[in-house]
């Protein structure tokens, strides 16, 4: 078409910081595109050796082997008419920077490296001359290209990530190679973004994220790619894709248009429940490609959990159950065991039981009483006692074993807690609060209950009764560690909600918190407001006090916390979200609900 360019986003899975294989990814992507007629080719943010690979930017090997790979990525393409936009970390002297080089039929024809400082990368404050192999390119900020199409000259700005850095007049189109974790609700809002810049310039915008093959450590990648135009979405790839985003977009793209003035954003009552109910099913498809990626990448036979029958540990199934889904295994190689002591109901036992049995799970059962009775008498502690004590070796002895089964069954131990207990530190140290991969680490309670009701939902629709009254019934099981003794068969009455409060409560006081930054004295304003009827100022507040309390006083907990996944806008991760001192005082902040 005569006033459209050709232009391909490709975020081909990659090997972390396996450079050599990546090549290999880039030149086959390359030669699809021309094949398929391309006149551009954009990859994802430093997708050459990954974007997480943390500190590792540091080591010359990988950046050498980066620049290397660079020359033979132009080598490869020297006969291609296509223009190549490619990620990488590029040493220059001492310095490391974050950098996309534009490639042109085998020529490296410039550089755009960010202008902002981060832990492993150097700004650029001016234009730089680099040496690459026999060649040199200039490096800039705020690099313009152009290509000529039907006799126009089409210019071309590349924008890293999030970089502010401001668009010269007289560009038509935007690149954006990205890497950004998937989580629920950040594709509406990739989507007005790259809408509001298009919109806003005139241009068209094309974004291109980065794949799965990044770390799962703290968070999983979509590819996400899409391009807009003309005040609409053009195309977009669908999420967890490989194949390439082939998109026409216009060269002279719709007038630029004012955007309308920001109102300030209502924080509604359950902050992480989306409207978008498909949402929640992308949750939980995130939680199991995450896990499915450690699984795969570590070479792990088996998953092995404990299913309580709780909502933590249903969940954790079902992300399991799905995670071999995606890897092609059986679900039998999730092996699910339940381990009754003191506390355990017949209702939370038996639902646990159907769980594993309808998703096809293997299932082991371990009375673990004698097991914590004799470790009661080791250490001299009386039965009757139901100090935290008695409680907690419960936890550690389930921890142990589920260790134990996976060293011997060549498996990955899925973590169980949930985003909610992570910020009132509600878990067993060395006990439950431990795992090798906590895949609930960012889902908390109130969104874990409406993606559990819509899995139920589905089954239901789908004409699995069983299961879905099955999943029905732990929604509807009060919330309980079942620690305490409780008489046979009878439902345990150790509510953890009579202990802390409502979690609706406390995960509203956590986004507001973690999400907007807002002080406690908004934070019970804005309750008062979304809660008005269903509780008294005076519990409002008094329940904000034990959040505030225990989101302090059980950092510890988080400063150590397993990998998992982000899947929610709120992360509690020490690695790459909240960074925050285990030993630091609240009471400026309790001083504040006064």
């Amino acid at each position: 078409m005569e006033n459209t360019i050709r232009i391909v986003a490709a975020a081909p899975k990659i090997r972390l910081c396996d450079v050599e294989y990546n090549l290999d990814l880039f030149i086959n992507e390359a030669a699809r595109a021309e094949k398929n007629g391309a006149e551009i080719i954009v990859f994802p943010e430093l997708a050459l050796t990954g974007a997480t690979a943390g500190d590792l930017y540091f080591s010359e090997v990988l950046t050498s082997a980066a620049e290397n790979a660079l020359l033979d990525y132009a080598e490869a393409t020297k006969e291609y008419k296509i223009l190549s936009f490619v990620g990488l970390p590029l040493r220059v002297g001492g310095a490391v920077y974050n950098a996309v080089a534009a490639i042109s039929e085998g020529e490296i024809i410039g550089i755009t490296a960010k202008s902002e400082h981060s832990r492993h990368f150097a700004p650029v404050i001016s234009d730089m001359t680099v040496t690459l192999g026999d060649m040199s390119a200039i490096m800039r900020s705020n690099s313009v290209y152009s290509t000529e199409k039907h006799g126009t000259r089409v210019k071309i700005f590349v924008k890293i990530g999030d970089s502010n850095e401001p668009i010269p007049e007289g560009v038509s189109i935007i690149i954006n190679p990205t890497a950004t974790p998937e989580y629920v609700g950040i594709a509406a809002k990739r989507r007005r973004e790259l809408l509001s810049l298009s919109s806003r310039l005139g241009v068209s915008a094309v974004l291109c994220g980065a794949s799965e093959g990044e770390s799962g450590t703290d968070g999983i990648y979509a590819a996400a790619r899409l391009a807009a135009a003309d005040r609409k979405i053009l195309c977009e790839a669908p999420l967890f894709s490989g194949e390439q985003l082939v998109c026409d977009i216009p060269t002279c793209p719709a007038e630029a248009k004012a955007e309308p003035t920001a109102t300030e954003e209502k924080i509604p009552k359950f902050p992480f429940i989306p409207e978008d109910k498909t949402e929640l099913d992308l949750a939980l498809t995130l939680q199991a490609r995450a896990l499915a990626g450690r699984m795969e990448r570590a070479y792990i036979k088996t998953a092995v959990l404990g299913v309580s029958g709780g909502l933590d540990s249903t969940l954790a199934l079902l992300v399991a159950a799905h995670a071999m889904d995606v890897l092609g295994k059986p679900r039998t190689d999730v092996i699910a065991i339940t381990m009754p002591c003191f506390g355990t109901s017949s209702r939370t036992k038996s639902n646990a039981l159907a769980l594993a049995e309808l998703l096809g799970c293997t299932l082991r059962t371990i009375d673990i009483k004698e097991a914590v009775s004799v470790h009661f008498k080791d250490i001299g502690h009386s039965e009757n006692d139901y100090s935290v004590v008695y409680e907690n070796a419960q936890a550690r002895e389930r921890t142990q074993i589920l260790m134990d089964v996976s060293n011997a069954t060549g498996g990955l131990v899925v973590g169980t807690g949930d985003l909610s207990e992570l910020a009132l530190g509600f878990a067993t140290y060395g006990g439950d609060h431990l795992s090798m991969y906590g895949v609930n680490a960012s889902v908390p309670k109130t969104l874990m209950r409406a993606m559990i009701a819509r899995y139920a939902e589905n089954a239901r629709a789908a004409g699995n009764e069983r299961l879905a009254t099955v999943l029905f019934d732990v929604i509807n099981t009060p919330v309980s560690p079942e620690l305490l003794p409780t008489e046979r068969g009878e439902e345990n009455g150790q509510h953890t909600e009579k202990i802390v409060g409502p979690y609706e409560l406390h995960d509203f006081f956590l986004y507001c918190t973690v999400k907007h930054r807002l002080s406690p004295a908004k934070i019970l304003a804005l309750a008062s407001e979304a809660f008005g009827g269903e509780y008294t100022e005076a519990e409002l507040r008094s329940y904000l006090g034990i959040f505030i309390s225990r989101f302090f006083s059980q950092q510890f907990k988080r400063s150590c916390m397993p990998d998992g996944p982000r899947v929610t806008e709120i992360s509690l991760s020490p690695r790459s979200a909240w960074q925050m001192p285990s030993d630091c005082s609240a009471a400026l902040w309790k001083k504040s609900l006064q």
